[in-house]
């Protein structure tokens, strides 16, 4: 009786175990439910508060461009872009800042550069960085590194109508005749224009200044034709400027009423 009692309860006492066991698991996880459920909602929280921020920035950096394009007060877009580096220091942020140094002095060329070089260390396949250097380089008349940049710039961004539009600056304007190509100007002009829709009056500009360099007299056509439209298009505050670049080239052509 004994021995079979022993071996009868042998089973029972594993199937105990095995149950306490199944139930030790359970009662892990539910002690484990209450620490992944908080994990999952800390990191909710933390994306969303990126994101507000992200959406936060954007607002705050729309605002800044659109006060900037009524205003042209530089030293105030330049402390606004400084605050905002201060704690989300981006490649596009310290891009746009670096062509603000030199967009309100021409004289800050170092700090312009080095800002924007910053910018292109903190990510090298950021297209902003060369798009500002392109320009600097445009305007300081280099053309080299305003080529090898404005390149840069359209390979990760070849949707970027500035940078066609400076580079199209370069090939027809450089006192270097080495990287004056006036065939090339055309083509980045052109596309400069196409891609912003012929809505913007500083790039009809630049492309009648290329038609400007031929000699034929369907190109000096051109020319008055968008320098007329860059005129028609252009704001209020800037009408004087477009008008003043017809008259010096064209002075024989009227405006229209």
């Amino acid at each position: 009786m004994s021995d079979h009692s022993t071996e009868a309860a042998v089973p029972d006492l594993q199937l105990v175990i095995e149950r306490q066991k199944a139930l030790g698991k359970r009662l892990m996880w539910l002690l484990l439910v209450p620490f992944i459920i908080t994990g999952v909602l800390v990191y909710m929280f933390i994306v969303i508060k990126n994101e507000l921020a992200s959406v936060q920035t954007s607002s705050k950096l729309v605002q800044i461009e659109l006060i900037l394009g009524r205003e042209h007060n530089y030293q105030w877009a330049i402390r606004e872009y400084e605050t905002i580096a201060q704690y989300h220091k981006s490649s596009p942020i310290l891009a746009r800042l670096g062509t603000l140094y030199f967009l309100a002095n021409h004289n800050d060329t170092p700090r312009a550069l080095s800002t924007l070089l910053e910018a292109n260390r903190l990510d090298p396949l950021a297209w902003e960085p060369y798009r500002g250097l392109t320009f600097v380089y445009a305007t300081m008349d280099k053309p080299k590194e305003a080529l090898k940049a404005g390149k840069k710039a359209l390979k990760f961004n070849g949707l970027d109508a500035n940078a066609y539009n400076n580079l199209a600056w370069v090939c027809s304007h450089t006192q270097n005749i080495q990287y004056r190509d006036l065939s090339l100007a055309l083509e980045y002009g052109k596309k400069a224009v196409e891609l912003s829709n012929e809505r913007d009056p500083d790039y009809i500009d630049t492309l009648a200044g290329v038609y400007m360099q031929f000699e034929d007299l369907d190109s000096q056509h051109q020319a008055v034709a968008l320098l007329k439209k860059a005129v028609m298009i252009s704001p209020n505050d800037r009408k004087s400027n477009f008008i003043a670049h017809l008259r010096e080239h064209f002075p024989e052509e009227k405006l229209e009423d």
